[in-house]
C-alpha cells in the first residue's frame, strides 16, 4: 500500500502536445511517496482489488493471486506515514486483517457510516478452482469454488473489526458495491453488481440493519430494454462483447438519488433510486460508431464511472482489452475469437 500526497501543476491541452492527441506515459506530475506498508507482509504487486479511506485508516481487498482467505487488511496511515518519514520503516502500520472465507478474493470496499456504526462492506467472489479444467455446465469457465456474496463488518475500532453478517447473498460472486443514506428517512442502502451474466445483475440492498440485511430488487438490462433503453442499437461488440454490470455508484443530483452503471458494451445507464426497491431507467449513453482513431467498431466496455460537477457531467474509463476485434471463420460462419 502506497501513501502519496501531489501537487498538480496545469499542463497544456493534451491536443496541444506533440504526442497525437495524448500525454506522455511514465511522466511524474508532482506525486510523492509519503508513507508505504507492506500489509503484514504481503508486499508483491497485482495481490490488491480496491482501496478505501475512512478517519485515517486505509482499507485494502485482496486478489485472486494468491487465492487464500487473505481477505481484508486496515491499515492506520498516519502510522504508516510517520514510519515511513522516520526511518524508513515499511510494515507494522497494519492494525487489523479481516480474513475472508477460503478460495474467497475481496473485490471492492466500501466504509459506510449509519448511525453511531461504521460499516465495513466486502465484495466477494470465488476464486478457487476445484477441479484444473473442469467446467462449469454450459459454459467454458472453470468451475471456481469458493463464496460469493458480501460481507459487513462493524469498523467504528479499526483494530478490532466485528462480523455484522457473513456471506449475504450469493449471486456467483459480486464484483461491486455502492452503500449511501436516504437524508429524508436516514435508511441505508447498498447498489451492487452481480456475477450472474443473465441481464439482471444490479440488485439493491436495505442495510438499514446491517446485521440483518434485506434484499429489495434485482434488476438489469432487460428490464430497461423494456422502459425504452438502448435505442442506438449498441449491444456487444468489440474484442471483449458482453452486456453487464460491472460498477456502480449513487449521488444525490438537484435532490434525486442517482446511479451510474457501467455497463461494459451498451455503455453507462442512470437510473433514479429514490425508491430502491423500485429503481426507474433514465437514459444511457452511446458510443462513437466507428472508433474514430482508428476507424473499427467501438469496443465499449463501460468499467467504471462518476458524478461529475453539480451532476452535469459523467466520468467514465473504458477497459480497452485490444484496438480491434477479429474472428474465426470456419464453414463459411465469423466467431468472434477473444484476445489471446
Amino acid at each position: 500500500a502506497l501513501i502519496g500526497a501531489a501537487m498538480f501543476t496545469p499542463v497544456a491541452s493534451a491536443h496541444d502536445s506533440p504526442n497525437d492527441g495524448h500525454i506522455p506515459k511514465d511522466v511524474n506530475y508532482g506525486f510523492e511517496l509519503i508513507g508505504r506498508d507492506t500489509l503484514a507482509g504481503v508486499s508483491e504487486f497485482g495481490n490488491y482489488t480496491d482501496v478505501w479511506s475512512h478517519n485515517g485508516f486505509a482499507y485494502i481487498g485482496t486478489f485472486q493471486e494468491p487465492c487464500s482467505d487473505a481477505g481484508v487488511f486496515i491499515v492506520d496511515i498516519d502510522a504508516a506515514i510517520s514510519q515511513f518519514q522516520a526511518d524508513g520503516s515499511i510494515s507494522g502500520a497494519t492494525v487489523a486483517d479481516i480474513k475472508s472465507a477460503p478460495n474467497t478474493r475481496i473485490n471492492d470496499v466500501q466504509v459506510h457510516s449509519g448511525g453511531d456504526t461504521d460499516g465495513l462492506i466486502a465484495a466477494q467472489e470465488p476464486c478457487g478452482m476445484q477441479i484444473p479444467g473442469w467446467a462449469q455446465s454450459g459454459g467454458a469457465a472453470p468451475f471456481q469454488v469458493g463464496q460469493g456474496g458480501i460481507s459487513l463488518y462493524d469498523v467504528t475500532d479499526p483494530a478490532k473489526p466485528k462480523a455484522l453478517k457473513k456471506n449475504y447473498l450469493e449471486f456467483e460472486g459480486v464484483h461491486n458495491t455502492f452503500p449511501w443514506t436516504d437524508s429524508s428517512t436516514g435508511k441505508s442502502y447498498l447498489i451492487g453488481t452481480a456475477d450472474t451474466f443473465d441481464f439482471f445483475d444490479t440488485f439493491f440492498v436495505d442495510i438499514s440493519k446491517p446485521q440483518s440485511p434485506k434484499l429489495l430488487t434485482i434488476t438489469g438490462a432487460l428490464d430497461w430494454l423494456a422502459a425504452g433503453a438502448f435505442g442506438d442499437g449498441q449491444f456487444e461488440t468489440g474484442s471483449s462483447a458482453g452486456i453487464f454490470n460491472h460498477d456502480v455508484t449513487v449521488e444525490v443530483i438537484n435532490g434525486t438519488p442517482t446511479a451510474v452503471v457501467s455497463y461494459w458494451d451498451v455503455g453507462f445507464v442512470t437510473l433514479d433510486v429514490t425508491d430502491p426497491a423500485n429503481p426507474l431507467f433514465l437514459d444511457d449513453s452511446t458510443y462513437v460508431d466507428p472508433e474514430p482513431i482508428i476507424g473499427e467498431p467501438y469496443e465499449g466496455n463501460a468499467h467504471a464511472a462518476v458524478f461529475g460537477g453539480k451532476g452535469d457531467y459523467i466520468f467514465g474509463g473504458d477497459e480497452d482489452f485490444s484496438p480491434s476485434s477479429f474472428a474465426i471463420s470456419y464453414d463459411g460462419v465469423d466467431y468472434p475469437a477473444g484476445v489471446a
